[in-house]
């Protein structure tokens, strides 16, 4: 009497699949297969907006910027930006990995300030925002209420994070196309990014009031980026 075979070595009415998985395959023209298109970002800058950048300058204690000076300032993040990536990615390549990580922000930040530590960021948050208060107090007091609130607030951040991602994205891309973010990185560089942004303003606010100014001008940034690191020095090419 013939055995029956099992249920488990009975042919099957699907048929087998090739060895090869997901492989392209030509049209009936003879056109070559389709490849997904890697998109490059440009012009991510425009992100940062300028109620955010008034946000961070109430904070260093600058009441007034001039209507140029915001285009000045995304100038210098821009440039802050592509120097913090460069140093990053030199550290991850020479480590032999496709991941920056945070160590590598730090060392990268620590080699651009001569030292200087991150301060700040130990949350993703978004900073609330000054609500104004009944009354008919003077545009002084008001700015000086701003201030006060705003230097109140710590850990938290004013940049949108999806604005920071899309920055360190466009930047990565011109090094490496293969280098990725981990999302402890990308909070540390945000973070790199205003404490950077905090400082400058700071020293902008000094040159002013050294002037005898309440406004800041963009020749007050200028200089105040040549007194934040020396690798501003070429700034004016951009």
């Amino acid at each position: 009497m013939p055995r029956r075979r099992s249920a488990s070595r009975r042919k099957s009415s699907k048929p087998r699949r090739s060895g090869r998985r997901n492989s392209p395959r030509r049209s009936s023209s003879g056109a070559p297969p389709y490849r997904r298109h890697r998109r490059v970002l440009r012009d991510n800058i425009q992100g940062f907006k300028n109620p955010q950048i008034k946000r961070i300058s109430l904070k260093a204690g600058v009441g007034q910027l001039s209507g140029m000076v915001y285009d000045e300032i995304k100038i210098y993040i821009k440039l802050f930006t592509e120097t913090l990536v460069r140093n990053a990615v030199i550290f991850t390549e020479h480590s032999r990995r496709k991941t920056i990580n945070v160590q590598d922000v730090l060392d990268s930040f620590e080699r651009m300030t001569d030292g200087h530590k991150i301060y700040g960021g130990d949350s993703s948050e978004g900073c609330k925002v000054y609500s104004k208060k009944k009354g008919n107090a003077s545009q002084a007091t008001y700015i000086t209420r701003q201030m006060a609130y705003y230097q109140r607030q710590h850990d938290c951040f004013y940049f949108t994070r999806l604005a920071v991602d899309r920055l360190l994205r466009e930047v990565t891309q011109d090094f490496n196309f293969n280098i990725r973010w981990t999302a402890e990185a990308k909070i540390a560089a945000h973070a790199a990014l205003e404490n950077y942004l905090l400082q400058l303003l700071q020293k902008a606010g000094l040159i002013a009031h050294n002037q005898k100014r309440m406004t800041i001008m963009p020749k007050d940034i200028q200089l105040a980026a040549r007194l934040c690191g020396r690798f501003h020095m070429n700034a004016a090419v951009l």
